[in-house]
């Protein structure tokens, strides 16, 4: 039944979108930017993506969040990772890449390969396993050791690759563990700038939160916002566009007292336990019944993990981790925001993934 809901949510995050929808990924495994065309307009949608840029004497070029050119070694040394473990990770085969690790492999190392553009690159795991969404691999080699920043020889990031293939979980995940939000590769492409190209609004509104900064540039002068607008992206654009703008003064007018019939439902911390308990074991006409009273559909509850460490959570992140699909349907259906995250930056996807894999 996890299986399931996984596969329901993971529908409503991407829209139904392909992330290689029109756009043909390197082979074996990362992606790139929209080309722009030789006139150097706003980069087109529907373009082929690639990654290059190498430097004289085998150095290649990286931006710091300055968007200044950073020349570097080239990252041959470590790359000691077979293709065929390197394939595997993009498969998700969990229990290959364990057994290579286990062997003596290293989580970082580098597996050389070309990209459809002609280039050569270097990408690990963690690119891998990032680039096509596999959740418990990405898991799997943080738990490891595996350095959560470490960028390609074209400078892309785990948390870009996530970003540039629409999985929200990862990017969560990447996220919770500090990943830099804002690095830019050899083209000035940050997370944020990749998630806009496809319009991925789950993505977007997750980094947007995480503080990223509108208003880098790639190295043709676009930020994420006209990239969005390129691509006809008109939500997410306007998206990004409400976090980058001001905030409005507060109304003069006095606060309309709450109805005195009804409890204010102002605060997301209002989810009653029972409520919530009721969620856990699946009960929907009582999960129903609090909500035709009023109950906000995306109230939090304050309680603790497994672990012991407080935090809060929501009647869709019950459901979710618990597998009762009907439930999940049900405050979907009454607007439960799919992509809200508890207090410890966790989505009802990530839920029912962690259930499903326990």
């Amino acid at each position: 039944m996890c299986v399931i809901i996984i596969v329901y949510l993971w529908g409503l995050f991407v829209h139904g979108r392909s992330p290689s929808a029109g756009y043909p990924r390197c082979r074996p495994g990362l992606l790139g930017f929209a080309l722009r065309d030789s006139a150097g307009g706003a980069p087109k949608a529907g373009a082929a993506r690639r990654r290059g840029g190498a430097l004289a004497g085998g150095a290649t070029r990286t931006r710091g969040a300055s968007g200044s050119e950073l020349p570097r070694a080239a990252m041959s040394s470590p790359a000691s990772l077979p293709l065929e473990i390197y394939s595997s990770a993009e498969r998700g085969e969990l229990q290959k890449v364990v057994k290579w690790l286990r062997k003596g492999g290293q989580t970082d190392a580098l597996c050389p390969c070309t990209a459809n553009d002609g280039r050569t690159s270097s990408f690990t795991l963690l690119h891998a396993a990032a680039a096509y969404g596999h959740l418990a691999m990405v898991r799997e080699l943080l738990k490891r050791g595996a350095s959560i920043d470490l960028p390609s020889s074209l400078g892309a990031t785990a948390l870009m690759d996530a970003a540039d293939g629409g999985h929200l979980s990862v990017l969560l995940v990447l996220l919770q563990h500090s990943a830099s939000i804002d690095m830019q590769d050899i083209d000035g492409m940050t997370a944020l700038m990749m998630a806009a190209d496809y319009g991925y609004e789950a993505c977007v509104k997750a980094l947007l939160r995480a503080k990223a900064n509108t208003e880098l540039l790639d190295k043709d002068g676009y930020t994420a916002l006209q990239r969005a607008e390129a691509n006809g992206h008109t939500a997410t654009a306007q998206l990004i566009r409400q976090h980058a703008a001001p905030p409005q003064p507060a109304a003069a007018a006095p606060a309309a007292p709450p109805d005195p019939v009804e409890p204010a439902e102002s605060s997301p911390a209002s989810l009653p336990l029972e409520i919530y308990e009721s969620a856990q074991r699946g009960e929907l006409q009582k999960v129903v019944k609090w909500l035709r009273k009023g109950g906000w559909v995306d109230a939090l509850c304050p309680t603790t993990r497994k672990s012991g460490k407080p935090a809060a959570f929501g009647l869709l992140h019950a459901a979710a981790d618990k597998g009762h699909l009907e439930l999940v349907r049900e405050l979907l259906k009454r607007g439960a925001s799919v992509d809200l995250q508890t207090s410890l930056g966790e989505t009802a996807l990530i839920h029912g993934t962690e259930s499903w894999t326990e």
